[in-house]
Formats: structure tokens, sequence, C-alpha cells
């Protein structure tokens, strides 16, 4: 018999075969009648020959086929009868694991869209990024190739199919409103048909765009058509004016598409040779995505582009150190960086939480269980196997867990948007699209059959596993198991407790972390500091001597600006964006190996805008900065480990870094003027690395940042400075505009406090789910044991004593899940260690402290049952059940 016949014909089936038993008894009844016997007899007489009518039935059924499903329906029936009978062991059952499955669906569902699937191009799984590695200086190294370099490395490696390279520029843009700035990225002619990703309107940018003498094109990114241009379709064809020349719009890309996170991309008209044509905004440098070959691993891919950086050395020498090494990685884990770890943290916290929500479950259904044994001892004398017995409680276990999943499935789904709002800037890629894919309903899908086995099979098991016919002749009288005696139920509660400590464990630690980067010693005065970076165009009539005036011009029409104590123009922002750190060579000293020191380029305000003191010798003047003098204010740790005990001031220092660029002065010695105290410029988390503030003049290269204190408000006051600086070039915009403040919050305080918020969430849905599994494990062991209390009572024994044993039961039970947990937690230290700072992973007042909660919230989960153990009336225990 098919499925489809079974299933649409049972009914009729099931009547067909009533109506052949019933012909059958009455064919045997009749027959009987002719023999002499009454009607009564003969209906007797033919049923006893018959036999069992219903065995015979189960036999024919079996005979059908699709028996499995018939008693699989049977037990859904009847489950779904005794849930009903108990709603509220079923709400907390279907709560607490709708707790365990949401989290856990959430969270994959943020690591599948920002690890495993980030992108909408095509092959993305098998994008590559490559970093050249300075093994003489730890951390130091580039990720960004010279034109020349790219173009060696595309055409002799051997285990990419392509390779693409880009390069972010800075392009301004003239509407009718005034020049803006726009983030651009010019891409190899083969970017687009690498990625395979159709525009949403026109065309994409092809190899023959890249060609010198090409008409000037771009494509748009569709944020940007939307925001700037209305969405506008005849804007297509359309020629705007970026970098000072007019440029065709050929396409505009669907929503999704972000690549290198640009507004609007250029074809790199540029030679073989690196020298750029037509366009002085051309970057010299590209950073590489490599397609690797099917089969080729990350290690492999490594190995070849080491033995390519080898031979290229020779040709490029100040590109490379000796020793190096060549690391490669996934496009997806070198956007994400340090945050993957934390997500890989969060999974393993949900699983946790997981596990803590179906060891409740299990200890439910384990008392559930026990006060069913009558029940199940019956329907084994019955004739039920054991495997019956194990089924039906497997089918009512799965049917919570499904409930569980749905209630999962839409606490996840009403969670995502708060948790992708909480989520750091610039942390994932910007294509990365936060939802509850096909692939997370699989996973919700599989957790819940995980979890139906890890509440259901358990206690199913030990259901079953005992003298059926002992517990029948028991069942009437109780049962004296508490929660030490049971065994199970026991062991349960200690892996909850053990469980809740490890998330609480981390939690802390998290916690004392993100109080210690709070209170982390600057340096420096984050309080009321306008941060913002001005970009100069790099036109024909703006000479180097130009550019300086410009600057000089803008710096003191922002000074004379109503409320601003002070302004200044410098190269990098501390803590977190140091300027360059190149090799410093201390004039009359050698050293064995190359040292390093970064250098910035400020202004004489400087150092009054951040609020940095004087701690020897004298702070760059005017005349300084006008002349471009070759002097230099170093921090107290420049001083420390380059000169010692000696006095700095009046030695020459030099950056070799500025025998490259082509305006800085060249094997040029810089006089030590100064010395002022340490400002974090490394991160929060590092220490104050040495650093050299030359004046500005001496150089226009690259960007540079405007500093502005004032007692208004940072960003109260960005109208005026922005009037300020148009009033001297109308071509020039300010972006990356905030208080100093806010790039703190956003930069240095923004990860360690996402994770802090999350991880506390699940360890306190954790916390919360044992204080409910010990109420309930305690409360159950309470109703097994009143007829025990009742005696004791009745014998003498105070109030207080069974209070006291009640409640030392259950802390029994805390203090070993709490070593377990301790232990545990301390065995995972290294999980957590790179998210961990200020503060040992093994912290004793972490520990200590989660143990205290851990014990304060048991005790008062067994304080109710204990108490209600107390309060039982002797006469009416006595005569329990």
């Amino acid at each position: 018999m098919s499925f489809w016949n079974w299933l649409f014909r049972r009914r009729r089936r099931e009547e067909e075969l009533d109506e052949e038993f019933q012909a059958h008894l009455r064919m045997a009844a009749q027959e009987r009648m002719e023999q002499g016997e009454t009607a009564e007899q003969a209906c007797a007489s033919a049923v006893r020959e018959f036999g069992n009518v219903t065995l015979v039935k189960e036999t024919t059924r079996d005979m059908w086929g699709f028996r499995w499903l018939e008693t699989l329906l049977q037990d859904l029936r009847y489950g779904a009868r005794m849930l009903r009978k108990s709603p509220g062991f079923t709400a907390v059952a279907v709560l607490t694991l709708a707790l365990g499955i949401g989290a856990n669906t959430l969270i994959f569902s943020v690591i599948d869209n920002i690890l495993l699937r980030p992108y909408p191009y095509k092959n993305a799984d098998r994008y590559t990024t490559l970093f050249i590695w300075n093994l003489d200086r730890a951390g130091d190294g580039r990720g960004d190739l010279s034109v020349p370099e790219f173009f060696d490395y595309r055409e002799q490696n051997h285990v990419f199919e392509d390779m693409i390279g880009y390069g972010g520029a800075s392009v301004p843009y003239k509407s009718i409103q005034g020049t803006e700035k726009l983030y651009g990225v010019y891409v190899t002619g083969n970017t687009f048909q690498f990625l395979g990703v159709e525009p949403l309107l026109g065309r994409a940018l092809t190899p023959e765009d890249a060609k010198p003498g090409s008409p000037p094109v771009f494509v748009m990114n569709h944020r940007l058509w939307e925001s700037e241009f209305n969405g506008d379709r005849r804007l297509l064809g359309t020629t705007l004016i970026l970098n000072d020349e007019p440029m065709t719009l050929v396409g505009v890309m669907p929503p999704r598409f972000q690549y290198a996170d640009a507004s609007i991309w250029l074809p790199l008209r540029v030679g073989r040779g690196g020298a750029s044509v037509n366009d002085a905004n051309m970057p010299r440098f590209l950073i590489p995505i490599g397609l690797r070959k099917p089969g080729v691993s990350l290690r492999a891919a490594a190995s070849d582009l080491i033995m390519i950086g080898k031979r290229l050395s020779k040709n490029y020498p100040g590109g490379y150190s000796n020793p190096f090494t060549v690391s490669t990685d996934t496009l997806a884990d070198s956007e994400v960086g340090h945050f993957k770890t934390l997500l890989y943290i969060l999974l393993a916290a949900v699983m946790l939480l997981l596990l803590i929500a179906c060891s409740n479950v299990a200890n439910l259904l384990l008392a559930r269980a026990t006060g069913r044994q009558r029940e199940i001892a019956v329907r084994a004398a019955v004739g039920a196997s054991r495997s019956r017995l194990i089924q039906q409680l497997l089918v009512e276990s799965s049917m919570l867990a499904v409930a569980g999943a749905l209630f999962g499935w839409l606490l996840a789904y009403g969670s995502l948007k708060g948790v992708v709002a909480a989520i750091p800037e610039g942390t994932i890629p910007a294509s990365a699209v936060m939802a509850l894919n096909p692939a997370v309903l699989l996973f919700a899908m599989g957790i819940t059959m995980l979890t139906t086995l890890l509440c259901g099979l358990a206690p199913a098991l030990h259901a079953v596993g005992d003298d059926l016919d002992a517990r029948l002749r028991e069942a009437g009288r109780g049962s004296n198991n508490g929660p030490l005696r049971g065994r199970l139920r026991g062991g349960l509660v200690i892996v909850e407790v053990a469980l809740s400590i490890v998330l609480l464990v981390g939690a802390g630690l998290m916690m004392r972390t993100f109080f210690a980067l709070e209170h982390v010693d600057l340096g420096f005065k984050p309080e009321d500091i306008l941060h913002a970076q001005v970009e100069l165009l790099r036109r024909t009539d703006y000479t180097v001597q130009r550019q300086k005036m410009v600057l000089q011009e803008i710096l003191d029409r922002v000074r004379a600006l109503p409320g601003v104590d002070a302004a200044s123009v410098n190269v990098s922002v501390p803590p977190d964006f140091g300027g360059p750190n190149d090799n410093m060579i201390v004039l009359g000293q050698t050293w064995s190996k190359p040292r390093d020191a970064m250098f910035d380029l400020c202004s004489t305000d400087y150092f009054k805008t951040l609020g940095l003191p004087l701690v020897r010798g004298r702070l760059l003047s005017e005349s300084d900065i006008d002349s471009a003098r070759l002097v230099a204010v170093i921090n107290r740790t420049l001083a420390r480990d380059f000169f010692g005990k000696n006095d700095p001031i009046g030695q020459k220092i030099k950056f070799v870094m500025l025998d490259r660029v082509p305006d800085a002065p060249h094997n040029a010695f810089f006089e030590i003027i100064g010395v002022v105290g340490d400002a974090k410029n490394d991160g929060l988390r590092n220490t104050v690395l040495p650093e050299a503030f030359l004046p500005y003049t001496v150089t226009v290269a690259g960007p540079r940042d405007l500093l502005v204190r004032t007692p208004l408000g940072a960003l109260s006051i960005l109208p005026s400075v922005q009037r300020a600086v148009w009033s001297v070039a109308p071509d020039v915009a300010l972006t990356n505009t905030g208080s100093v403040e806010t790039f703190l919050d956003n930069y240095s305080y923004a990860q360690p406090r996402f994770g802090l918020l999350t991880l506390t969430i699940f360890a306190g849905l954790g916390l919360a789910l044992v204080a409910i599994g010990v109420f309930c494990v305690m409360s159950y062991a309470v109703s097994l044991r009143t007829h025990e209390i009742g005696i004791r009572m009745a014998l003498g024994a105070p109030r207080g004593t069974i209070l006291q044993t009640a409640l030392l039961e259950g802390l029994r039970l805390i203090i070993v899940g709490i070593i377990l947990g301790e232990v545990v937690s301390f065995a995972l230290r290294r999980l957590i260690a790179s998210q961990v700072w200020g503060v040992s992973p093994a912290d004793p007042l972490t520990l200590g402290s989660v143990a205290v909660v851990i014990v304060a919230t048991g005790l008062l989960a067994c304080l109710f049952p204990a108490r209600r153990a107390m309060k039982v009336d002797p006469m009416v225990a006595l005569r329990y059940e």
C-alpha cells in the first residue's frame, strides 16, 4: 500500500476492518444458534472462539504497512493530552527551551551572515588576502602592494585563478551645493568580472575602461544613488564632475554590493610600470584579493606567495624586511578580524545556555516521569515494550522541543535587529545582510533534534530502566528519594550550576575588562574636542607652498572662532589612530637592529588642545612652523627608550620614511627641543610607543586632521568650523567629523561593550534557569518526602531542623556544581583570553564573586521549598497518599 493511499483511506479501511470482524462474529454466532444455542450464548462462544479482536486488528494493521506512523500518531495524540493536563509544566519547559534554542538560532544567524556568507560575490568563500610580515618587528607589516608588485604577484603565482586589486581615495564631487568628498575606490579592470555581480542599472566596469585613453567612467553605490540623487534612473549616462574631470556614470550596483565600502568605483588606469595615466589621484598601492583555485588551501597559497616574495624582494628592497613572511587569510576573516573570536565565544556561550536549558527540562521530565511511574508500570504490565515506552516519552519531549523551537525562532527574529544595532560599526563586512535564512532554519531544526535527545533520552531510559513490577507495587506508597538519593536529578542540577558558573565567569571577566578600559589613563583630555579630517585636493595650481598656506589660514580662521580654546592640525588622533611607525636613526648612535618610533606632524597648539604637559625643554613655536624648521618634540617613552638617563635635548633624529616623501626634506635630522608627557598612541590595550612631533609644514603629503577644543560642545561648533574652512578653500570638505570621545566610544569601547552586553544577557538567562531548576527539583523533593517529614515532625523534630536539612541538601548540590564550574572555567580560560584585558582569566575576585552570586541565588531558590517543608502538618503528612 502506498503512503498516500494509507493516509487518505485510513478511516475507510478502519471501518471496513470493523465491518469484516462483525461479519465474522455474526456468521459464527449464526452457526451456533442453528446448533441450538441461545443468541446470547452464541455471541459469547463466537467471541471466545475468535480470540483477542484487538490483537487481530493490530496484526492486520501491521500487514498494511506504515505501522510506525500509526503508533507515532497515537503517541502524538496521547502526548498532547498529557501536556494539556499540566499547563504549568508545559509552559515552563517550552519557555526554557525557547530561550536556549532562540539564543543559539540568533547567534548562529549572526555567524552565518558575517563569517560564512557575508558577500553576494561569486565564489566568495575562496577569496584570499595576503599580508607581508616583518619578522623582526612584532605586529609590523603591510597588506598592500605597489602597482608593479601587484602585477608581478598576479602573473607569477600558481595558486590563484585570478587576482584583483583596489586602492581607496577621497574623490571631490562638485555639486550645486558645493564640493563634497566621496570615498572612491580605483579597481583593476577585471574586478567586476571577478566579483560576478550584475549591476542594478547600466553596466559594470570592464577591462577596456581601464586602458589608457579610454573615456572616463565610473559606477555608483546604491546607497549614494538613493541618498544624493533620490534613486533617479535618469542619472544613468549623465556626466558628473569628479576629481575636476567630467566622468560618465555607466552603472548603479544593487544594494548589497558594498565592495571595499566605496561610494563610487573608478577604473584604475595605471600602466605596468606604475606611472599614473591622466589622473594624479590614482593610488600607487593596491590591496590585492586572489581567487584560490579549487582544492588549494590557505597554507599552500601562502607557501607559493612566500617564494614569489623572495624573488621580488631583490627588485623592491624597501618593501621587504629581512627576514619576512607572507600570510594568507579568507576575505571574511581578514575583514572581521578579532571580532570573529568574540563571535565564537558567544556561540560557545549560547551552547552552554542550551545545555542548561536542556538539563533543566530533563530534570522536569525526570520528576514528571517519576510521578507517572504507576502509569508506566501499568502500561508495561499490559504488554507495552520498553522501546514503546521510551518512544512515547521521547515523543512528548520532542513536542516540547518543537514548541520551544517555534517560540525560539520568534524570539530570535525579534531580537536580531537589536543585536545587529549593538554590533560595533566597522567590525563586519558592509555587504552582510542579517536575516534568518534557510540555513539558519536547518540549524534550528538540528538544534531541536539535539534538544529532544538531551532532554528526553535520559529521563525516558531512567523511567523504564528499573523493575517495573516493583514500581507498580510501590507506586501507591510514595517514594523517599530526595535530590541526594535521586542521583540523576542531583547530577543535572550540578551540571546546570557548573555551566552557569562558566557563563557568569565569562561575563564577569568582560565586565572587569570594560571597567579597566574605561579607566585607562589616556595621557590627554578627550573631553570637548572636535575631530575632522581635512584633505586638500591634488590640483596642479596647489603647489606645496600653496597647500601649506591654505592649512595655516584654515587654522587661523578656526582659532578665531568664538568659543574655541585651541585648535591644531596633525596627522593622527590618539589613542587608536597612531601616526606612521618607521625606522628612526639617532645621530651618533648605532644599533644591531633597526629601531622604530612613531612620528606625527602637528601645529603649535596640538599639545594645548590635547592637554599634553611639557616635561622638559620647549614646545613647537610659530616660527618653527612658519619656517618648517627641522626640530622635534618627543614623548617621555622615546626619551627613555632611546636616550636612557642622558638628556635628549639637542640630540638629532631622523625618520627614514621621510626620504621617500617627494616634498619632505631628505636625509634630514631633526633637533629635539622638548619632551612631553606620554599619551596613548597604539590603542588602549597596548603600551605607549616612542613618538616624535614634527612641524606639519615639513610636508603636505597625506591627509590632515583638525582638532578643536571648545567648552561649547564638539558637535555644536562643527557648522562654524565648516564655514571657516570654506571661507578659505571652498573646495575642501571636512570628513570623518565627530568628537574624540565619540571616536573613543566607537573604536575602543564598542567591541568590549558588545561582548559584555551579550555575555551578561546569556549569563543572566543561565542564572535564572539555574534558579528555576533548583526550585523545581527541591520542590519536587519536598513533595516526595512529605510522608518522611511528617513522621520526623511527629517524633519531635524541630521545624528549624527541617528547614536546615532541606537547605543543606540543595546547598551540597550547588557547592559541587560551583567547584566543577570553577574547574571548567579555568580550563577554558584560553578561549576568552584574547578578549580579556587588565585582568587575569583566572581572576580570583571574579571567580569568588560568581561563586557568591550562585550560592545566594541557589539558597534563595531552595528557601521557598524548604519553608514549605517546615510548615508541613504532621497529621496531614501521615495520611499522605
